[in-house]
């Protein structure tokens, strides 16, 4: 146990050196390591853990980069991240180096008010616009190809395909409503708990939390990513489930993710909730981020953006395969992956940082 806590205690030292807050962008390159024990006390998996060793650090200059709100890896190795607060997708090139920015703010071709959801499908890049209400289509060099409207409502994802998961917040029963590219309804997706919140009100919401409930509205909300297979995935952060539907929307599986961790997210929730200003409110997110992995769905946990990451991977019939641990990367809130070269992409909340590290899956 002495040397097993030695390493304990330096990988601790050396990830908060890593970790430090700052302005800059770290992106850190690790090695990956398998080891056969469930740190997380959840259901038997294997765990393969992320050792201290670290490559490379480089880091952009200050205030580079403002609010991420989502990230996607080009088949090329490129990233390409969203952010909502400088209106504009940054790329990142191969070896992790700021390379430029597509778009600007306004409204015009190429410009973009709150950029959210985004995915690379092979040379196209396809970016969600919030603020204009649309989805723009573009080339990976962000010359415009095509724009198209969005439904009325919450911000959706978008499919290789065209089709559009948008979030139903409970809304006639449902937790999203699929659509075809021409905004034609395919399908309702999951079934909502309670009565629709028609009206959000934060002083309610936290009298609420401080009674020990869960808030309606967050146990109704619901994001999904739609593969390139057809298949959507979809996922309820704060039941901690997470559903596959073909592409008619036919409910092929649900399963509900299990964890001793998310005992901790929910004290974690309730604590925050009752030490935060009165109008601002912190919801309850058991999953993180989903995204899918060839045939699987990798889920990153809420415990991640307290503590070191963890991924859960799900396979196509929805039963936990295994889980990644990477001790040195606290404070993730979405990730992304390129297969190719096993790189693992991880945004860091608090330092709207993007930490880039390796894994390796056993075969």
């Amino acid at each position: 146990d002495g040397p097993r806590q030695q390493n304990s205690e330096s990988l601790a030292s050396e990830c908060r050196t890593l970790m430090k807050p700052s302005q800059l962008i770290p992106l850190v390159a690790l090695t990956a390591g398998c080891h056969g024990s469930d740190a997380a006390g959840g259901p038997e998996r294997a765990s393969r853990f992320v050792d201290a060793r670290v490559d490379t650090v480089v880091s952009v200059e200050s205030g580079a980069i403002g609010q991420v709100s989502d990230i996607a890896v080009a088949r090329d190795g490129r990233v390409y991240l969203s952010d909502a607060q400088a209106h504009v997708v940054h790329v990142l090139d191969t070896d992790g180096r700021l390379a430029g920015a597509i778009g600007r703010e306004g409204s015009g071709p190429a410009e973009f008010q709150r950029p959210g959801r985004i995915f690379v499908e092979l040379d196209t890049l396809v970016v969600v616009d919030v603020g204009n209400t649309r989805v723009q289509v573009m080339d990976l060099s962000g010359l415009p190809i095509s724009t198209r409207p969005l439904p009325p409502g919450a911000a959706p994802s978008i499919g290789p395909d065209g089709r559009i998961v948008q979030p139903a917040f409970g809304r006639d029963s449902v937790l999203a409503v699929m659509y075809s590219r021409d905004l034609e309804p395919i399908a309702k997706l999951g079934t909502s708990v309670g009565e629709m919140v028609n009206v959000v009100r934060l002083g309610e919401m936290k009298e609420a939390i401080g009674r020990g409930e869960v808030p309606t509205i967050f146990l109704n909300s619901a994001e999904a990513v739609i593969a390139a297979d057809g298949a959507t995935w979809l996922a309820a952060p704060s039941r901690a489930s997470v559903s596959r539907y073909d592409a008619l929307g036919n409910e092929e599986w649900a399963t509900t993710v299990q964890d001793s961790a998310f005992e901790a997210v929910r004290v974690d929730f309730m604590e925050r909730n009752a030490t935060i200003g009165r109008n601002r409110i912190w919801p309850l997110r058991y999953l993180l981020d989903l995204r899918v992995v060839g045939e699987d769905a990798w889920v990153l946990l809420g415990q991640s953006i307290v503590g070191p990451a963890v991924i859960a991977v799900l396979g196509p019939d929805g039963r936990e395969q295994s889980q990644f641990v990477f001790p040195c990367i606290a404070g993730a809130v979405r990730f992304a992956v390129y297969e190719e070269r096993e790189f693992a992409y991880f945004v860091v909340a608090e330092s709207a940082g993007v930490v880039r590290t390796t894994y390796r899956v056993a075969g």
